[in-house]
């Protein structure tokens, strides 16, 4: 898929950054209009100009692509971040949508709450994050007049305008964020902005940096089985899960769901199964109701292709199920995990040094080893 990316004159080394990345496609520059340099109309009051350019940008992006007759495009910001894996995941996602899309977003949050279809995709009804967006020909019209009658009014700015038509398009989104925002200076903002990615409905102690890694580690290997060893509500089974299902791989998760003595923590086994089967995952994500040392008695040495381990956090506990485990992952698999050099859990790092060795790759608190 075409990548045009909106970038400013003056900006040269986010465009460098941005093209380090792999790209789906043939790569175009957009020079971006710089609301620095131009009159901004006196409607304008939403901030001093770096919206307006904004708005500019994107109403020239798609005029772009619609005059080189393109049938489907990504229109994204120069501040764009994504893994490696992101081509397959795109061709993945595109594969299941329906065959008269419109638009589709792969970061920020859902203003209203996701409607699910299939094991990777979402259909919203309202998102205003436009750093990295799919269009349609026929999605692309309707954004850019609405973008055009934006401007003629000058009082909002391009993702809230994207947010207002999503409810009248067929907009889709995946279950969770795969694009973020580099934290970078904002011209539209007058100060460094972080990522902004929102997955409210699946809670948990999982970031969304933590998330695309998992996704990524599950993407990069072929097709087979991977163990989640604890999955609590699942927010990271849900990231494994579109990973798994955009290869083919299947996802067992193995957790007791009891209630933790931590009220705080609490977990209810029904909301587990409704954040994960909601979603029409049920062929990709299988729950294992299990201790983890049992559930490792049911696989045969070197027959999985990764295990990600994220149960109890104590030395002991973390040992225990590295040695369960780490035999069933076969060669060229990864063993994986969570909370890896993190504040209150010493043993993780400990057990995973003494009996895996240093990560050879990690996503803030999640590690990940070939084996």
């Amino acid at each position: 898929m075409k990548t045009y990316c909106i970038n400013l004159d003056r900006r040269p080394e986010r465009l460098a950054d941005f093209q380090k990345q792999e790209m789906p496609g043939e790569f175009v520059r957009v020079p971006a209009v710089d609301g620095k340099t131009i009159p901004i109309p006196a409607t304008w009051k939403v901030d001093s100009g770096g919206g307006w350019g904004s708005l500019q940008s994107h109403i020239k992006a798609l005029e772009l692509a619609l005059d080189a007759r393109d049938e489907h495009f990504l229109i994204c910001e120069d501040d764009a971040r994504w893994h490696p894996t992101f081509p397959a995941f795109l061709s993945a996602f595109t594969r299941e949508l329906p065959l008269d899309w419109e638009y589709a977003n792969f970061g920020g949050y859902p203003v209203q709450f996701p409607e699910p279809l299939m094991g990777v995709t979402c259909r919203i009804a309202s998102h205003n994050w436009i750093e990295c967006v799919a269009y349609s020909r026929a999605g692309a019209r309707k954004v850019l007049e609405a973008l055009r009658k934006g401007a003629v009014d000058a009082n909002r700015w391009a993702d809230t305008i994207h947010a207002e038509i999503n409810h009248n398009m067929k907009a889709y989104s995946p279950v969770l964020p795969v694009v973020g925002q580099d934290r970078r200076w904002s011209d539209n903002h007058g100060g460094p902005v972080a990522p902004r990615y929102t997955s409210s409905f699946l809670r948990g102690w999982f970031s969304d940096e933590e998330g695309r890694g998992y996704l990524h580690e599950v993407m990069r290997l072929p097709a087979g089985r991977i163990v989640e060893v604890g999955s609590y509500r699942g927010r990271s089974a849900a990231w494994a899960g579109m990973g798994a299902a955009a290869v083919g791989s299947t996802l067992l998760c193995v957790d007791l769901w009891k209630d933790a003595k931590d009220a705080r923590s609490g977990f209810e086994w029904g909301v587990w199964r409704s954040g994960m089967f909601a979603r029409s995952w049920k062929p990709v994500i299988t729950p294992v109701q299990c201790d983890s040392r049992e559930a490792a008695k049911c696989f045969e040495d070197g027959s999985l292709m990764g295990v990600f381990i994220d149960a109890e956090h104590t030395y002991e506990e973390v040992k225990k199920d590295l040695l369960a485990w780490l035999p069933k992952v076969k060669s060229g698999g990864t063993i994986m995990g969570h909370d890896f050099k993190m504040d209150g859990h010493p043993g993780v790092e400990r057990a995973v040094l003494e009996f895996v060795g240093a990560p050879d790759r990690t996503y803030g608190t999640v590690w990940a080893r070939t084996v």
